[in-house]
């Protein structure tokens, strides 16, 4: 079925189209609110600007499909397989990819801000500049995932696998996460967690002066977590080098 025939069925009134084989179509532009498409293949199909709010993709095989700034607002995206998939700013606001997997997906520019993530795969995805504020992350595997310059404001990071990833160093939420862990029960760490939490008109400056007695052990424990060309700051990258 090609990209006009879909349409045609759309437009004439059909919604559901589960388990449907468009790997490899052309959808470019296509407008599918609303349908659902479960366990739908599009493996390597061409979703370029589609416009798919409020779609079932729940199961679906996406894999190395393109789907470049397509309208994904409040789809569901559960257990889907997205593999490669090119998500370069995609609209998924609101969208629940919960127990997806995204493992090396491009995410780059992503708008996934109130977005479910919760136990979705996402090792080796590239979420460079991409907005989560509000993304529930919990349990979420970010090992070795790219986050530089993505945005976590109010995003949930509970119990997420970071092991490996490039940090955006200048995160007040994802920082602050990485301490609580580390913190425990010891009432003064968490604290410390807290006040980067909630400092946003802070930077690292600020917080150095502060000659806090906490903060060679708030060092110690994010310079576990420099990689090779995250642009950690130069005393935590300086500290990482010392720990080697």
């Amino acid at each position: 079925m090609d990209k006009h025939a879909l349409q045609a069925r759309y437009d004439a009134g059909e919604r559901v189209f589960d388990e449907i084989d468009l790997s490899g179509t052309d959808l470019s532009g296509v407008i599918l609110g609303g349908a659902t498409l479960r366990k739908a293949c599009l493996s390597g199909a061409t979703l370029y600007m589609a416009r798919l709010p409020l779609t079932n993709l729940s199961g679906a095989i996406l894999t190395g499909t393109d789907l470049r700034w397509a309208d994904l607002c409040r789809t569901t995206l559960y257990e889907a397989i997205l593999h490669r998939a090119d998500l370069t700013g995609a609209d998924l606001d609101e969208s629940t990819l919960d127990r997806a997997d995204l493992y090396e997906a491009d995410l780059y520019l992503a708008n996934l801000r109130n977005a479910k993530l919760r136990d979705a795969n996402l090792h080796s995805a590239d979420l460079t500049e991409a907005v989560l504020h509000g993304a529930d992350l919990t349990e979420a595997n970010l090992r070795e995932a790219n986050l530089s310059g993505a945005e976590f404001d109010g995003a949930s990071l509970r119990g997420a696998d970071l092991r490996g990833a490039k940090l955006n160093w200048q995160s007040h939420t994802l920082l602050a996460e990485l301490l609580w862990r580390a913190a425990g029960n010891d009432p003064e760490k968490r604290k410390l967690a807290g006040l980067v939490l909630i400092s946003h008109d802070w930077c690292w400056r600020d917080f150095l002066a502060l000659n806090d007695p906490l903060t060679e052990w708030a060092l110690d424990v994010l310079a576990e977590y420099v990689v090779p060309g995250d642009n950690a700051p130069d005393i935590i990258r300086t500290r990482a080098g010392q720990k080697e």
